[in-house]
């Protein structure tokens, strides 16, 4: 019987899009007034750093901007992803699309790895196939070309690594010594842990495109190593406060009291709408009020 025919080979993914795809939305993101800083870590291994980020350094960095007619606003989506996100396969979309819209990139790298998919004989992760898929349908196919690389290390690529010369004056990373993941509680160590030698491994390559990367391309202070949690939070400020004052020198001293007002009053409405609450009832009772006065004005 004559042989079967060969299969045809597998596409080639295409490369990550060339930077002047990507840099208008990131233009677009650093002509705003809101600075944004994308988070992007593993999640049970860095809840307290995010944490004390969130807690500590966002303040005084807020008062920072707001002397210079800014806000800051740290992304941090292990927090942000909704259920719908996760229940439609966006995650890995959603992370990718946000980090265009970001002035600023951190990296914050454990020993964990993060969620991915091992070689072969693992199991399949059909949730993480089915989120990759839709990811490479929309906007991003370039990440075919990195099949067993986790969620976090696609961040990495994207935000910085992928794009060194031109991320560099805006990216850096944060890595945390070893050590302290010997040292918390033992109940506790396993959330700490690579989840398997092809995880670390893994790691330790994406950490070594790091180290390259800070060699080539990155300024000074992007890539520092911390032993303790409450160590990052002044790393994280100390750099993000040089930047604001390299990329957004302090206004003239020549303002007005009333324009320091109307920029307080600005920066308080900004944050009350990124918290608001649509309420459609209410919005109906309120237009149905003003119609009501606007036709006895009208007779």
């Amino acid at each position: 019987a004559p042989a079967a025919p060969a299969a045809p080979p597998e596409p080639t993914p295409p490369p990550a899009p060339a930077w002047s795809e990507v840099q208008g939305s990131r233009r677009a993101a650093n002509n705003t007034r809101t600075l944004r800083v994308f988070l992007s870590s593993t999640f049970r291994d860095y809840q307290e750093e995010r944490a004390l980020l969130m807690r500590q350094a966002l303040p005084p960095l807020r008062a920072l901007c707001r002397e210079r007619d800014l806000d800051l606003v740290f992304i941090d989506l292990r927090w942000g992803i909704s259920d719908e996100d996760s229940q439609q396969h966006a995650t890995i979309e959603r992370c990718l699309d946000t980090i265009d819209t970001c002035t600023y990139f951190f990296g914050f790298l454990g020993e964990r790895y993060g969620w991915h998919q091992a070689p072969a004989p693992a199991a399949a992760d059909v949730t993480l196939q089915a989120t990759i898929a839709k990811a490479a349908r929309r906007r991003h196919p370039w990440i075919l070309a990195h099949p067993h690389v986790s969620v976090t290390h696609l961040e990495c690529l994207y935000g910085a690594l992928l794009y060194p010369s031109e991320t560099a004056a805006h990216a850096a990373f944060f890595l945390r010594d070893e050590a302290y993941a010997q040292a918390v509680p033992a109940e506790q160590r396993r959330d700490y842990a690579a989840e398997s030698p092809f995880a670390a491994d893994q790691l330790r390559q994406l950490k070594a495109s790091v180290q390259q990367w800070q060699q080539q391309y990155a300024t000074p202070g992007s890539v520092q190593v911390y032993a303790r949690p409450e160590e990052v939070v002044g790393q994280v400020q100390a750099l993000l406060t040089a930047w604001i004052e390299r990329d957004f020198p302090r206004p003239a001293a020549s303002a007005t009291p009333e324009n320091r007002d109307t920029v307080v009053h600005q920066h308080f409405a900004q944050a009350r709408r990124r918290v608001y609450v649509v309420r459609e009832a209410a919005h109906a009772q309120l237009d149905a009020a003003l119609d009501v006065l606007t036709q006895q004005q009208q007779q």
